[in-house]
This record gives structure tokens, sequence and C-alpha cells, in this order.
């Protein structure tokens, strides 16, 4: 089965605002992007050129729970024409390093094999582990 990971369906509208946060509420809602309630922010995003950004929701939307349930993957991407971004929100309470690092390992990987050499069309690719 062939995945999108740029699938407008699982993409928010594009952002400049020049500070924005990224949620990850528990439960079966995917992560998401706001400007509100700063205190719910698990990472905090600066924009300060007002570039605009898109953020894809990878787990719970491009890769559902029902179909790869045995697939790693990280909670979503921030992107725009020149620079990727996979990110995964992890609670510092529990031993999160190992499984971390190999969702966004398997979520590159499944990137490379749906959308081949896309990844060189990017000026900056960066992956990040945010622990709260």
């Amino acid at each position: 089965m062939s995945l999108d990971f740029f699938n407008t369906g699982c993409q928010e509208a594009p952002r400049r605002d020049l500070e924005f946060g990224i949620c990850d509420p528990p439960g079966n809602d995917k992560a998401h992007t706001t400007i509100e309630n700063a205190q719910n922010w698990i990472a905090t995003v600066k924009n300060e050129t007002a570039k605009e950004l898109v953020f894809t929701a990878i787990d719970k939307c491009v890769l559902s729970d029902a179909e790869y349930k045995d697939t790693g993957r990280c909670d979503g991407m921030l992107s725009s024409d020149s620079l990727l971004y996979l990110i995964e929100l992890k609670d510092a309470r529990k031993k999160w390093r190992p499984h971390a690092l190999d969702q966004l390992e398997s979520t590159i990987n499944l990137i490379e094999q749906n959308h081949p050499n896309i990844l060189e069309g990017y000026e900056k690719k960066g992956a990040s582990v945010l622990v709260v």
C-alpha cells in the first residue's frame, strides 16, 4: 500500500505565525499546531522570518493505527518549500529514547520508500524528539 506523506487531508493550513505550539493530546486525536493555550504546547516553534510552514499529522492520519499497527511513526512533520522536519513528542517520565529513535528512523524509511528521492529536494532536513 502506498502512503502519501504530503496528503493534504493530513495537512493543516500553512502558518506564518512568528510563534506557535505543537500539541499531541492523549487518546485518539492526532498532533496539531495552535497559537492558543500555550500551557498545553509540547513544543514551541519560533518562526522569526514568518516563513510559510505546513504541519502534517503522520501518526493517526498518514499512518492510521488500524492499518499500520506494528509500524513505527513519528507524530508529525513540519515543512516548507525548502525544509522538512520530522517531529516526535515524548513524555520525559517514560523510557523514551530507543522507541523515539526507532519511530523517526521508521518514518524516514517510509518516506523514502513512498517518495523516492524527495528528501534530496529539501535544503534543510531534520528529525527531532521533543521531550516534555
